[in-house]
């Protein structure tokens, strides 16, 4: 009897060893993981939840209620830390009984819900990642869906206009403002959309050309500001003419490029990300990308060769040879000194291109539409 007991005693403690070994190696292998299975896991399990229209009302009030916070932190930080002056501002009378406060927010809703959904729609409402860093969370959703909104509004209004108006009077100087503001909204939502997925992919290269193309916007509409004070009165002159400068025109111009210069601030963290060359799990659909990319690199080209030829049939006016190709110039012969100095590679050359398109794009809409391009641009 007690060698059965004593048989039965070290059968059960092989099995324990046996069951414990077992446990410890399942943990060793879930130690060696990929750490992105667990995140990607609950993100999943998130957007399987159906999103209503309550749920976008949030959201875009988070966002601008971020912003807001975001901004505000910078001047506060002497007060405390930063983490208890993101909890304590939001509740602090300043915010609670201001009305200003709550016109901001909502004045931010109504450009971040389409930038949203635009987004949305290739598939970057969300997370972009697993593991998204906070810096691309934060450019995301504050800035890049806040931006895109707006364009997308003001592409929305120059359609209308511009499809309405098109059989009473297209060949015009409004027509030319039009057609190339329209070119401009639909580019800027190009390199935003390209940025979110070399986001994605984690391609350091072509993110920081995203973002020095995106920020690059804000530098073109300054350049045209500055050249359209010596068009003021409809021909080039070396002085500014400040008695035909119309005040109001002006004020409307600067504030556009102050909201663009804006965007600095929030894109430029984006390039002190340096990504680990690591697989990407859900990388972006290949036309998606490639059609953004496109848009990215390519498209100021596409759109300012057909408004060159355009204006050189005469259809917006006279407009000097010279000037029309100079934006070409400009950018071949930086591309040649670049290789020049660097040697020449595909990627290195298709980011060039990227990073260049909107200063190229903004300056030869101002050659083709002259300073009129801002009475649309600017409202």
């Amino acid at each position: 009897m007690s060698s059965c007991c004593s048989c039965l005693f070290y059968t059960d403690a092989s099995a324990g060893l046996a069951l414990s070994r077992l446990q410890n190696y399942s943990s060793c292998a879930q130690l060696g993981k990929d750490p992105e299975s667990s995140l990607e896991a609950e993100s999943d399990q998130k957007s399987q939840k159906p999103w209503t229209c309550k749920d976008e009302l949030l959201y875009a009030w988070t966002c601008g209620e971020e912003l807001m916070v975001d901004q505000m932190v910078l001047p506060c930080c002497c007060f405390g830390e930063e983490s208890e002056l993101r909890k304590t501002i939001p509740l602090s009378p300043f915010a609670v009984y201001n009305p200003m406060w709550y016109i901001l927010i909502v004045s931010i809703m109504v450009v971040v819900i389409p930038g949203h959904l635009f987004h949305s729609l290739f598939g970057n409402g969300e997370q972009l990642r697993p593991d998204e860093l906070q810096v691309e969370t934060v450019a995301r959703k504050q800035w890049v869906y806040t931006y895109s909104g707006t364009f997308v509004v003001l592409g929305g209004m120059y359609s209308i206009v511009l499809i309405t108006g098109m059989l009473a009077n297209y060949w015009d100087y409004d027509a030319a403002g039009y057609i190339s503001a329209l070119w401009v909204m639909i580019l800027y939502l190009g390199g935003d959309a390209h940025l979110l997925f070399q986001m994605r992919r984690r391609n350091t290269m072509m993110t920081h050309a995203c973002v020095h193309g995106q920020i690059s916007w804000g530098i073109a509409f300054f350049i045209v500001l500055i050249l359209g004070l010596f068009h003021s009165d409809g021909e080039w002159s070396f002085a500014v003419h400040w008695e035909l400068v119309r005040w109001s025109h002006f004020a409307g111009t600067a504030f556009f490029c102050l909201m663009m210069a804006a965007a600095i601030s929030g894109y430029t963290p984006l390039l002190n990300i340096v990504y680990e060359e690591r697989k990407v799990k859900s990388p972006p659909h290949p036309w998606a990308l490639w059609f953004s990319g496109f848009l990215a690199a390519l498209g100021p080209t596409v759109a300012l060769i057909l408004m060159t030829i355009w204006a050189a049939y005469g259809h917006f006016g006279d407009r000097p040879f010279l000037f029309l190709v100079s934006p070409f110039v400009i950018v071949i012969l930086f591309l040649l000194t670049r290789s020049a100095v660097y040697g020449f590679a595909w990627e290195r050359t298709w980011a060039t291109l990227v990073a260049l398109g909107p200063l190229m794009m903004v300056l030869g809409s101002f050659a083709v539409a002259g300073p009129r391009l801002w009475s649309f641009l600017s409202g």
